[in-house]
């Protein structure tokens, strides 16, 4: 897995009135960028991975961890429907190396949130759009993409 998304979005009605009204749509995307800083930062705080070898393996604390929002206006359909996916980097620095960061139970918690989650691959991988966070107390920075669909 190269890394784990979540689909940070609303109810049809906010996209629609968002479309009809410039002041709404900035509150509404201001919204979800909000849920994606705090998810990030829930993740930063709660995430995990394995150090050691096969049988001895204890979890440690994430000390980086990095992330991408991708932002859309409308579905595949065309109709309008703001959102964001919010992919997060399966690779995760910690214990002095990049190690895969510990899954278990996060597809299960974006799915209770967002009703989303599932883990996807990307089509193609571009570290340019990664921003990235250190465990040290500091708000998480994002880095976002916004693509007209």
């Amino acid at each position: 897995m190269r890394f784990v998304e979540v689909v940070v979005n609303g109810p049809k009605s906010w996209s629609l009135a968002a479309a009809l009204h410039p002041e709404i749509a900035a509150a509404y995307d201001a919204a979800q960028d909000r849920a994606a800083a705090r998810s990030i930062a829930w993740l930063a705080d709660h995430a995990t991975t394995r150090v050691g070898p096969a049988g001895g393996q204890v979890q440690v604390p994430v000390e980086r961890l990095e992330a991408v929002t991708v932002r859309h206006y409308t579905s595949r359909a065309g109709d309008p429907h703001r959102h964001l996916h919010l992919q997060i980097n399966a690779r995760v620095f910690a214990a002095g190396k990049w190690r895969g960061l510990q899954t278990v139970g996060l597809a299960t918690r974006s799915r209770r949130s967002t009703g989303s989650g599932t883990p996807r691959s990307p089509p193609t991988r571009n570290s340019a759009l990664h921003g990235s966070w250190r465990n040290a107390g500091r708000e998480p920075v994002i880095m976002r993409v916004t693509r007209r669909r």
